[in-house]
């Protein structure tokens, strides 16, 4: 048996099992804040040396109850 001791070895299946499917919307879905806390995380450490958009922080979602992912800060917030 392989054990992976990094989240970048784990990969897409560490970050698929802080998602629960999609939204309505066609987002991942993370169910709850501490869920989508651990997905910016990890997506953070993984976009370190990458050019792709690098998420910054997570909101609720009134269509789903879930949260996502966004690489927007809201207007008016101290997230650096």
């Amino acid at each position: 048996m392989t054990v992976v001791t990094t989240l970048e070895g784990m990969g897409h299946a560490y970050l698929t099992s802080l998602v629960e499917g999609a939204c309505a919307t066609g987002k991942y879905r993370s169910p709850t804040s501490e869920a989508a806390m651990r997905a910016l995380s990890f997506l953070a450490l993984r976009a370190r040396n990458s050019m792709r958009r690098h998420e910054r922080t997570f909101y609720p979602c009134g269509h789903c109850g879930g949260y996502h992912t966004t690489s927007h800060v809201p207007t008016g917030s101290t997230i650096a």
